[in-house]
């Protein structure tokens, strides 16, 4: 008879294939989470778009968070609150006046630079501004 080797089962080896099984049915069940991916950039027509309907319905702080450029908002609060500049801007006429700019811009497309810039002519001249510039910061489209 030819001799059939049998291999002896250890409790060390009994103990390894519990746990080899052990990870792989908690492999299979936890599945890895990929990496959350920021929403994409709205084109700049569309930023317009939403900041005028802001500016319509009066929500200026909102408008000040989502439109207006960061440092540009930085500077616009100071030492104070969005809520309170944004009611500054709202008082002053400010937001009336950049509402009648941004429908005019809103109906022509833009010209896009490589340097993160749109450029928005406005035709005729509104409040004495003939071109409306945006700019990308960080993959998202500001007013300046």
């Amino acid at each position: 008879m030819i001799g059939i080797r049998r291999s002896r089962v250890t409790e060390g080896t009994v103990r390894h294939l519990r746990f080899g099984i052990l990870l792989f049915f908690l492999g299979t069940c936890i599945q890895a989470q990929e990496p959350v991916k920021p929403a994409a950039a709205k084109p700049p027509n569309q930023v317009i778009a939403e900041a005028i309907e802001l500016l319509r319905a009066k929500s200026y702080a909102r408008f000040f968070r989502e439109a207006i450029q960061p440092e540009e908002l930085k500077r616009r609060v100071g030492t104070g609150t969005v809520e309170a500049a944004a009611a500054d801007f709202g008082r002053s006429g400010e937001a009336t006046k950049l509402l009648e700019v941004l429908v005019a811009a809103s109906h022509s497309n833009p010209a896009i630079s490589r340097d993160g810039k749109a450029l928005f002519r406005l035709v005729p001249a509104i409040n004495g501004k003939n071109e409306l510039t945006m700019v990308k910061v960080d993959g998202r489209w500001y007013l300046p």
